[in-house]
């Protein structure tokens, strides 16, 4: 050890030049690196959400639906679609494949709808909007317990059945978060 420091106090300057080099490096890299509070990710989908009033769910798939997933399967990288009607709604997901450019697809679903909107029932509006975690958040839930067993933890409509109540609780928590649809 007494070597080292030996050979270390005679190459002093030698040391000093590289500890000086690596902070000055250090420092133009840090000011350079990008910071976010999410990834730069571009998902390749993007989701239409239709409203047409309170027509039935069986009017808004022959009305609305499908004459929307129509429309949508002619713009350019569309690679499948899945969409769900219920009474007034209708939501579909549009799949590209990744590295697709995002914001140009979104524009040419939104074109595409918008073309499609004078023959839609009277009252139809539509939102287009990219799946992006930095354009539509994304939160999800985890309840792990140790006394229940897996199969019990999940019920149709729920997210978990403790029996104490506890997953309404925490909706209850998450539904005074600001912003949450």
């Amino acid at each position: 050890m007494t070597e080292i420091v030996q050979k270390a106090f005679l190459r002093r300057r030698s040391l000093l030049f590289t500890l000086a080099a690596l902070i000055i490096a250090g420092t133009l890299y840090a000011a350079y690196v990008p910071v976010a509070l999410f990834p730069q990710v571009n998902f390749p989908r993007i989701v239409v959400s239709l409203e047409a009033g309170d027509r039935p769910a069986s009017q808004m798939v022959t009305l609305v639906t499908r004459p929307s997933e129509t429309a949508l399967r002619s713009v350019v990288g569309v690679r499948s679609l899945r969409s769900i009607s219920s009474r007034g709604s209708a939501e579909i997901s549009v799949n590209f494949p990744w590295g697709h450019p995002m914001d140009l697809a979104a524009t040419e679903v939104g074109a595409a709808v918008a073309q499609l909107l004078p023959s839609l029932p009277a009252g139809t509006t539509f939102k287009v909007r990219r799946m992006d975690p930095t354009v539509f958040p994304v939160a999800a839930m985890s309840f792990i317990s140790t006394s229940i067993a897996p199969v019990e933890h999940h019920r149709a409509g729920s997210v978990c059945d403790t029996g104490s109540g506890a997953h309404e609780r925490d909706w209850r928590r998450t539904a005074r978060i600001s912003g949450r649809d």
